[in-house]
């Protein structure tokens, strides 16, 4: 059993099949963990300590282990000013993942078929190996498109039309 803390950096909310929640976390020096189906008691800025198993490539939590450290400071909010995620943006978040999810699989499935991914030797093995591809690629895809989400373009400099020709 291995022993981990730091500042949590990302938290994850992945829907499940059976219409709860998954959770993962990474901290600041960039690894990911596993926090299960509860949900944590601890949010993003939060400094954790806890215990973790690896199992393959996950290191999945020990839920009842984790310590906060020290709370993340509440942003100071003016009056009026509205909750930030609503029901809207939980559905969003679950259409990108879902995207996301269905975009891993069709490369995983185009390398397969290229012989450009080795999944090992034995059953166990190969599906082990194809879960870890599919939810590594599905979350690095989800988190690049909430990224992308965020950023800002200016594009009526560059797509601007000169009224003299």
């Amino acid at each position: 059993m291995g022993q981990a803390a730091g500042i949590v950096e990302v938290l994850s909310i992945k829907p499940t099949a059976r219409g709860g929640n998954s959770y993962n976390f990474k901290l600041n020096d960039g690894v990911w963990y596993g926090h299960g189906f509860d949900k944590p008691a601890f949010g993003k800025g939060d400094t954790v300590s806890f215990s973790f198993v690896e199992n393959g490539n996950f290191k999945n939590v020990d839920a009842s282990s984790v310590k906060v450290e020290a709370a993340a400071s509440a942003p100071v909010k003016s009056a009026g000013t509205a909750p930030s995620s609503n029901s809207y943006d939980d559905r969003q978040l679950a259409i990108t993942y879902q995207a996301a999810r269905k975009d891993a699989l069709q490369i995983v499935e185009i390398a397969l078929a290229h012989d450009a991914l080795s999944l090992g030797s034995k059953k166990a093995e190969k599906l082990a190996t194809l879960e870890a591809t599919v939810d590594k690629m599905t979350m690095q895809f989800f988190e690049d498109t909430k990224i992308l989400g965020k950023a800002t373009l200016d594009l009526s400099a560059s797509m601007a039309v000169d009224d003299d020709e």
